[in-house]
């Protein structure tokens, strides 16, 4: 049965969804940038204001504010339906993606939307996926344009914090196109899908420049308001330093006590990719049973994962 929902239309709403099961579910870069363009252009669609987003392996947190409470459901249906579609379409899979319900809780006071821009920024110190919020890409901190803090003025710049920066007279040809193709679109509203990242061109691109691509996609699409953390702590270098001395609290997040560590998956992706488990084009639901009991022992052996870990990675 849903959940009855508390909604006040002051303040914001720190949202959170997670995969059935808590499985892994993303483990690609175009997994990532999928969930992370649908957000943008829904969040336009629906008019909705996104102050932090974080895309974990298996769940996102969104801190975001809503008028009415049916805002905030149809941006999460939108939102998880579509990435549902398009994710079982691609793997050749069926049924649902995430838990059927999100959860969701209002944060009115200040001191309260502080301790949630705290907590949703370390969510990946606290899973251990990263040793600094700065070294984490999809917490979208290092893409903050000065020029633009609310996210929705005309000026959007390309920023580079997870690769060199983009030179347009170096570019091949192929990058050159397909910049112009992710700014085509944004305008058009369009997510960035498994398409994409399977064309000719995007293959054609050298190991650097599909970097700067996923820095350019990010940027091209970041809607992200910033101004509650600019406004709260004044700058972002003082916003990852009070990251660094608190990792803020979140009492009503089920999963909130889970202390797997997240750099356990990372490590098994490699080692699935090394044994020729291409995760690009399918999942562990489809992997036969004698080689997900190899790739177990594998995980045991070389990363320490626990059971529990290696049971949503493969599947079990």
């Amino acid at each position: 049965m849903t959940p009855k929902r508390t909604f006040y239309n002051r303040g914001c709403q720190h949202l959170f969804q997670i995969s059935i099961s808590g499985s892994v579910l993303f483990c690609t870069l175009a997994d990532y940038i999928l969930l992370y363009t649908l957000i943008a252009i829904k969040s336009l669609q629906y008019n909705v204001k996104i102050y932090q987003l974080v895309i974990m392996i298996n769940h996102f947190h969104i801190q975001a504010s809503f008028r009415r409470a049916e805002d905030m459901a149809d941006f999460m249906q939108a939102v998880t339906w579509t990435f549902a579609f398009i994710y079982n379409r691609h793997y050749g899979l069926s049924g649902s993606v995430f838990k059927k319900s999100y959860g969701n809780d209002p944060k009115l006071t200040q001191d309260d939307i502080s301790d949630n821009c705290i907590y949703i920024a370390n969510n990946p110190i606290k899973k251990r996926a990263v040793t600094s919020a700065r070294d984490y890409r999809w917490n979208f901190l290092r893409y903050y344009n000065p020029a633009n803090p609310s996210g929705d003025g005309p000026t959007r710049r390309l920023f580079s914090p997870f690769s060199e920066p983009y030179d347009f007279e170096e570019a091949s040809d192929d990058m050159r196109y397909l910049v112009k193709k992710v700014r085509k679109m944004f305008e058009a509203r369009k997510a960035v899908t498994y398409e994409f990242f399977q064309s000719k061109r995007y293959n054609a691109l050298s190991e650097k420049e599909q970097r700067q691509l996923a820095d350019i996609i990010i940027s091209s699409y970041n809607v992200l308001d910033y101004s509650v953390i600019i406004g709260r702590w004044g700058s972002l270098d003082a916003f990852f330093a009070a990251l660094d001395q608190y990792r803020g609290k979140e009492y009503n997040v089920s999963d909130d006590w889970d202390m797997e560590n997240y750099m356990h998956y990372y490590q098994m992706i490699r080692i699935s990719m090394r044994e020729g488990y291409d995760m690009r084009e399918s999942r562990a639901a489809g992997l036969d049973g004698k080689f997900k009991m190899r790739l177990a022992r594998l995980f045991k052996s070389e990363v320490g994962a626990t059971d529990k870990e290696i049971r949503k990675f493969l599947d079990l």
